[in-house]
C-alpha cells in the first residue's frame, strides 16, 4: 500500500506539470498576393496590370478555430499573362503573440485553389528572406506561401476560389483573437473595387465580441460581422476578439469592464444586445444618443446600435493633440503621440525623420488612452550614426478612411551617440520652437524601463515573499514530523527560487536613466543569471523528491520485511 501511495504522489506531481505546460493556438486568413520568385525561394510584389475587381470572404468561427471560403475576382487590363499568385501560408510566429502558440497554429491548413475550369495546383514554398525587390510593405513577415499560377487572356476577367482551415490565437482567459489579413490586397493594381469580409460565430452572443478593429466599416446582422468597402488600398488588416467564457461569467464580464461600472456595465451590454433592432429603431433619438457615449468606451456595443440604425460609416478627421519625446535612453528616442477622433478608427500614427540622418522611425502600435480618452501611438528611433543630425519629425495619424492629421516635433541639438559625448555634462532640455518639448533627459528618478504603476512591484514583492515564506514553513514542518532530509533540499530550492525573483524584480525596478547599450547588458545580465538561478532551484526540487522517495520506498520495504518476518514467526508459533 505504502508504494501505490509513493507513485499516486508521483503521477499527481507530474500531471500537474503537464496541465501547467499544455499549449496551443494562432492565425489570420488572407488576400491572394503577387509573387515574385527565385530558385531561393519567393517574395511579394506589386502588379501593375491586373486589379482586384472584388473579394468576398466567409468565415464561419468554431471556437478557436475556422473554415473559411473565399471568391476573387480579377481584371487583367493589359495583354495575355500567367501571373505567379501567393496566398500567405505562414505567418512569422515571433510576430503574432498568443499565450499558447505553435508552429501548426499559425498555418493555413488544407488549403485549395481552383478556378472556373477547375483544381489549380497549388506548392507550398519558402518566404526569400533578403527578396531582390522589397516593395510590399513589409509583407515579407509571412514566411511560407500557397503558390500557384494563373493564365490570364488579354482583358480577361477570371474568378478565384478558396477554401482553408485555420486556427487563432487564444489566452488562457478565455480571449480568443481572429481576423482576416487584407493588406495583400495592395500588391494589386489601383484600388480593390470591392470588399466583403463575413465573420459567422453561429450559436456565440454577439456580445462575446470584445474588440473590432478598425472600428468602422462593420455592421452586425444577427449573429454575422461583416465588414464591407468599396474603391480602397488596404493598409491595414481586420482583427476581431471575443470571450468565450464571457457571456456565461460575470465574473469575467466584472474583471474587463471595471473602468466602465463592472459587473452592472456587463449587465447593460447583455441587455442592449437582447434588444431588437425593432426596438432600437423605434427609440431612434434615445439609442443614437446611447451610440455616442459608447463610440469610445464600448465600441461593439456602439456598432450594434449603429447596425439597427443604419447609421452611416464615420468619415471625419482624426487631430493630433499632443506629441513630445517621452524619454532618452543613451542612443534612443521614445515618442508619445496623442490624437482624437470622432469615429474612433485610428489604425495608425507614423513618424518621417527630417535632417542628415541614415535612421528610420520605428512604430510601436496604436492604442486607446481611456483615462485621457484619446488613442496614444509610441514610436521610436535610434541615433547610432555619429554624423547624424535630426531637425524634426513629422506624425502622422491615418484612420481607416485614409483620413489624415499631421504635426511636426521641432528638435534642438540632440546628444550625439555615446562613443562621443561620454565625457561631456548632459545639458539640460531646451524648449523647441511653437512651445514643444525637445528631448527629456531621465534621472534616477526618472520613468521605468518597464512602464507600469508605482504600487505594482512592491505589492509584487510582498506577494511571492509571503508565499515563499509559508512554503518555507510547510518544508520545515514536514521535516519536523519526518525527520527526512529530501525536505532541506526543497528549502534550498525556494532559496534559489527567490534569488531568481530578486533579478527579475531588479531589472523591473531598472530606470531609464542608463546607457542604450550598457542598459541592454544589464537586462540580459540579470535575465541570465535569473535563468541560471531558477535551474539551480529546480536541480534541487529534483534531488528533493528523489531523496523522500528513496526513504519511502525504503522504509516501505523495511516495513514489508518486518511483516513477512511476523508471519513467518507466527507460523512458527503455530506449528
Amino acid at each position: 500500500m505504502r508504494k501505490e501511495l509513493i507513485m499516486t504522489r508521483t503521477l499527481c506531481v507530474f500531471i500537474i506539470i503537464l496541465v501547467i505546460l499544455l499549449s496551443s493556438m494562432t492565425l489570420a486568413s488572407a488576400n491572394d498576393g503577387v509573387l515574385g520568385m527565385t530558385p531561393d525561394g519567393v517574395y511579394p510584389i506589386t502588379q501593375t496590370d491586373i486589379m482586384m475587381k472584388s473579394e468576398e470572404i466567409y468565415i464561419k468561427v468554431t471556437g478557436a478555430s475556422a473554415k473559411v471560403t473565399c471568391k476573387f475576382v480579377f481584371k487583367n487590363l493589359s495583354h495575355a499573362q500567367t501571373v505567379l499568385m501567393g496566398f500567405p501560408a505562414r505567418l512569422d510566429i515571433d510576430l503574432y503573440e498568443g499565450e499558447f502558440t505553435t508552429e501548426e497554429d499559425i498555418s493555413v491548413r488544407n488549403f485549395t485553389a481552383r478556378d472556373e475550369d477547375g483544381k489549380i495546383p497549388v506548392a507550398l514554398l519558402d518566404t526569400l528572406p533578403d527578396p531582390p525587390q522589397k516593395e510590399a510593405g513589409g509583407m515579407e513577415k509571412y514566411s511560407k506561401w500557397y503558390s500557384f499560377s494563373v493564365d490570364f487572356k488579354e482583358h480577361e476577367e477570371k474568378t478565384l476560389y478558396h477554401t482553408y482551415d485555420v486556427n487563432f490565437s487564444y489566452f488562457s482567459d478565455g480571449s480568443i483573437y481572429l481576423g482576416y489579413v487584407i493588406e495583400t490586397g495592395s500588391l494589386w493594381k489601383g484600388s480593390i473595387g470591392h470588399s466583403k469580409v463575413i465573420f459567422d460565430f453561429g450559436g456565440i452572443p454577439m456580445y462575446a465580441i470584445t474588440t473590432i478593429y478598425p472600428n468602422n466599416y462593420y455592421k452586425i446582422d444577427g449573429n454575422r460581422l461583416i465588414f464591407e468597402r468599396s474603391d480602397f488600398k488596404p493598409d491595414y488588416n481586420l482583427q476581431v476578439s471575443m470571450n468565450l467564457s464571457a457571456y456565461d461569467d460575470l465574473q469575467w464580464f466584472d474583471w474587463h469592464y471595471s473602468p466602465f461600472g463592472g459587473k452592472e456595465a456587463a449587465k447593460k451590454k447583455i441587455e442592449l444586445f437582447q434588444t431588437s433592432p425593432e426596438v432600437i429603431r423605434k427609440n431612434t433619438e434615445h439609442y443614437f444618443q446611447l451610440y455616442e457615449s459608447l463610440i469610445h468606451q464600448d465600441p461593439v456595443s456602439a456598432l450594434y446600435i449603429k447596425s439597427a440604425l443604419g447609421l452611416p460609416d464615420g468619415d471625419e478627421k482624426p487631430e493630433i493633440t499632443e506629441c513630445s519625446i517621452r524619454n532618452q535612453m543613451g542612443n534612443t528616442l521614445y515618442f508619445d503621440i496623442f490624437g482624437k477622433d470622432p469615429d474612433g478608427d485610428i489604425v495608425n500614427c507614423r513618424g518621417e525623420v527630417n535632417g542628415n540622418v541614415n535612421l528610420s522611425y520605428h512604430e510601436d502600435g496604436v492604442y486607446f488612452d481611456y483615462e485621457k480618452m484619446q488613442f496614444h501611438g509610441r514610436g521610436y528611433i535610434d541615433l547610432q550614426d555619429q554624423e547624424s543630425s535630426v531637425e524634426s519629425i513629422t506624425f502622422t495619424m491615418t484612420d481607416a478612411s485614409g483620413n489624415t492629421d499631421s504635426k511636426t516635433l521641432l528638435l534642438a541639438e540632440i546628444p550625439k551617440p555615446e562613443s562621443t559625448q561620454a565625457s561631456q555634462t548632459p545639458q539640460p532640455p531646451n524648449p523647441g520652437e511653437n512651445g514643444l518639448p525637445v528631448y527629456e533627459e531621465v534621472g534616477s528618478s526618472g520613468s521605468r524601463i518597464v512602464p507600469m504603476e508605482e504600487e505594482t512591484i512592491p505589492l509584487l514583492t510582498a506577494g511571492v515573499f509571503v508565499i515563499l515564506l509559508l512554503s518555507l514553513a510547510a518544508v520545515a514542518l514536514f521535516f519536523v514530523r519526518t525527520k527526512n532530509k529530501g525536505y532541506l533540499l526543497f528549502a534550498a530550492q525556494l532559496i534559489f527560487v527567490f534569488l531568481s525573483f530578486y533579478q527579475i524584480r531588479e531589472m523591473l525596478s531598472m530606470r531609464g536613466n542608463t546607457a542604450g547599450a550598457m542598459l541592454s547588458e544589464d537586462i540580459s545580465l540579470k535575465i541570465g543569471i535569473s535563468a541560471v538561478l531558477w535551474a539551480i532551484s529546480m536541480i534541487f526540487m529534483v534531488a528533493g523528491i528523489a531523496a523522500i522517495s528513496k526513504k519511502e520506498n525504503h522504509e516501505a520495504l523495511s516495513a514489508d520485511e518486518e511483516e513477512e518476518a511476523g508471519m513467518e514467526s507466527g507460523d512458527h508459533k503455530g506449528q
